[in-house]
């Protein structure tokens, strides 16, 4: 009987956090974009860092890699919270030209 009743309210909390899990939010709030910007003035893998580093202090970006050989930075972003005039922005602050 003690078992059943453990069993039993296992189970109704379990359904309790399924059903909290389920909830459907917004899409647009989840919503990501990727970008490759071309980015000038990259020499090294510190320059590498220092960009990615700058664009991970923008509210809504989710990765950057940044190649200085080939001189672009991909970046996934979320643009209900940024925008690619933004990360443009960040990678000028940090020294680099975005043309």
């Amino acid at each position: 009987m003690i078992a059943a009743v453990c069993l039993r309210f296992g189970l109704i909390a379990l359904a309790a956090a399924v059903a909290s899990c389920s909830r459907v939010e917004d899409p647009v709030t989840y919503a990501t974009r990727s970008v490759e910007l071309r980015v000038d003035g990259m020499t090294c893998a510190g320059c590498e860092k220092t960009i990615c580093s700058s664009l991970g202090s923008v509210e809504g970006v989710q990765s950057c890699q940044a190649d200085h050989m080939a001189g672009r930075v991909t970046i996934v972003y979320a643009p209900a919270k940024t925008s690619e005039t933004a990360l443009a922005e960040a990678i000028r602050s940090a020294g680099y030209q975005v043309p």
